[in-house]
């Protein structure tokens, strides 16, 4: 479904064959987006017609990354995809030995994803030549992220990775108390990721120390937002939390100007962290 942003007016529709639980990306008038119907699918953006469709022998779960021309996605057929962008024109495809849920993400030639055969790779981006591969024991299903020539992921073995992208040489692992399946959030030389334990993780993209934990009331299985100075975590019970970016002291006035009933909607519920230390103010 397309929708206007400022007003939500509906646009158009395009009905697939399954369920879509991937984000579409936006690149050159396309909408590009994989359903459980076996197929990645391309749109046009202003109408909604089809201009593409390529069928996998699996569902796609996974959420496209474009650049140079190029689209990248995994399949439950156990592939890896390269196709072109703009026809759909299969490049190369990579066989692992498991489902391919990851997202990929792409930088500096080489593209980075995981897979339920336990392992996370990084090919070269043009002709999907392995560079190197890194075992874990869980299946790695999560988004990773990239910076400051650092590439970070979870996997179902309760850890989340950091490796030097160049080599996949290993920096330093991070425990939870369960499977990591969210994607990876990098700012200000943090790491923030969820676990199915329900703790929100910030972890120092330097030498993976934690700074601080903070539980929700469901498994993160999203990767977290960041707007502004807002934080947006969604959990497995439904709850929307936002973490705001905020001296203490301006935190306690926004609280006790707007009042306890602004916290505890039923479907909706907003807590005020620190980003510092994580102090919860409601």
């Amino acid at each position: 479904v397309a929708l206007r942003a400022k007003s939500g007016q509906w646009l158009w529709e395009y009905n697939t064959n399954g369920r879509i639980l991937g984000a579409p990306v936006y690149n050159r008038g396309l909408v590009y987006v994989g359903s459980f119907d076996d197929s990645m699918y391309a749109l046009d953006a202003k109408k909604g017609t089809l201009v593409w469709q390529v069928v996998t022998q699996g569902n796609v779960f996974s959420t496209p990354a474009v650049q140079s021309g190029r689209l990248f996605f995994g399949s439950y057929d156990d592939n890896f995809y390269a196709v072109d962008a703009d026809g759909g024109k299969l490049l190369w495809k990579f066989a692992t030995k498991g489902d391919v849920y990851s997202s990929p993400v792409i930088k500096d030639g080489k593209v980075f994803f995981g897979s339920d055969d336990k392992n996370f790779y990084a090919l070269r981006a043009k002709d999907k030549r392995l560079v190197w591969k890194y075992a874990t024991r869980g299946k790695v299903r999560s988004r990773p992220a990239f910076a400051r020539g650092r590439v970070v992921f979870g996997s179902q073995d309760k850890n989340v990775y950091c490796l030097e992208a160049n080599s996949g040489q290993l920096l330093w692992q991070f425990t939870t108390r369960d499977k990591v399946d969210g994607g990876i959030l990098i700012h200000n030389d943090h790491v923030y990721v969820g676990s199915d334990d329900g703790y929100l993780y910030a972890i120092r993209l330097a030498n993976g120390r934690l700074d601080w934990q903070v539980k929700l009331k469901g498994k993160i299985k999203s990767r977290p937002l960041i707007s502004e100075r807002l934080m947006y975590v969604t959990d497995t019970a439904g709850y929307l939390q936002t973490l705001e970016s905020m001296s203490a002291a301006e935190a306690a006035d926004v609280f006790f100007e707007r009042g306890l009933k602004a916290y505890n909607q039923k479907d909706f519920q907003l807590a005020l962290f620190n980003f510092t230390d994580a102090s919860e103010l409601t």
